[in-house]
């Protein structure tokens, strides 16, 4: 992160901005194996790094629940007690779920997201941050939208990218896609993968609710994947798009379906980020200059 500033023409010992960070969840997620020893976790002492190298500025890292785990203690301890020395104040671990998990669905996404949010004050604060009794969060709070609210029928939801993945043979097997040359098989044959199609690894959205957390683990070599709710494919780009909260009006992405469809779903919701940006700048006592963060909001 230093490097980056330094080749923007940033000197870290004087910037007194807000630096977001999102190291890998692999090693930490609820769908992995919980290894402390895995070389990815070693990319969340980035944000001590950070603390050291940039005394002035509001850190952010976002990551995913698991790192609250009981099983990731090792990991979160080496975290919190590396910024600890860094003179950086920081929640207690037993307080970070109430102190720093956002649900993007709290702030009228359609989608079931949780995420962890720790946002950590310049050198010389006496006290942690906690962003989720933020007035920045409280004020944006809201309903979450339904799937069918968002992209469904009548909702006026204009696909901008229709790229969706196709169903491998064994996937159209669980749902017994109409015409496939699979479709007539015993499922038994991928029971121990698939189960049933409410499965770890293939899930069928509902219309009337939010969509549940997209995705980009990997389990047992098989990405999590989100099914239509009509359970005849995958969700297009275009629809992952929208249940992200990315802003109405944006084209197509660029890249693979696979590609495209990764970076989504290894994501953070726009919402979510604004809230956070929201509440350090008002903590920091800094008003808004410009209307781009508040026309996102309002187009998504």
């Amino acid at each position: 992160l230093r490097s980056v500033a330094r080749a923007g023409g940033v000197d870290p010992a004087c910037f007194e901005g807000l630096a977001f960070l999102s190291p890998p969840c692999q090693g930490v997620t609820s769908a992995g194996r919980h290894q402390p020893s895995d070389p990815r976790n070693a990319l969340l002492m980035t944000l001590v790094e950070a603390a050291r190298d940039f005394p002035r500025a509001w850190l952010a890292m976002e990551n995913v629940p698991g790192l609250l785990s009981p099983r990731n203690a090792p990991v979160l301890s080496g975290l919190l007690g590396g910024l600890a020395s860094q003179g950086r104040a920081v929640p207690p671990a037993g307080e970070l779920a109430d102190a720093c998990v956002l649900d993007a669905a709290d702030l009228g996404v359609p989608q079931v997201r949780r995420r962890v949010f720790l946002v950590v004050p310049p050198l010389g604060a006496r006290e942690p941050f906690r962003v989720s009794s933020s007035g920045a969060f409280l004020r944006a709070r809201r309903s979450a939208h339904t799937l069918r609210a968002a992209i469904g029928p009548g909702s006026g939801f204009v696909d901008p990218d229709p790229r969706f993945k196709q169903f491998r043979d064994a996937e159209a097997l669980v749902f017994r896609i109409p015409g496939h040359p699979w479709a007539n098989r015993c499922r038994e044959a991928m029971a121990l993968r698939y189960k049933q199609p409410e499965s770890k690894f293939l899930r069928v959205l509902a219309w009337d609710e939010p969509a549940r957390t997209l995705t980009g683990v990997k389990v047992n070599l098989c990405r999590v994947s989100m099914v239509h709710p009509t359970g005849s494919r995958f969700l297009t780009i275009g629809e992952m798009m929208r249940v992200m909260g990315l802003p109405l009006g944006l084209g197509p992405m660029h890249g693979t379906v696979e590609g495209c469809w990764a970076m989504l779903a290894d994501g953070i919701c726009p919402a979510a980020a604004e809230v956070v940006g929201r509440a350090v700048m008002e903590a920091a006592g800094v008003s808004s200059r410009g209307r781009e963060v508040a026309e996102v909001a309002r187009r998504t």
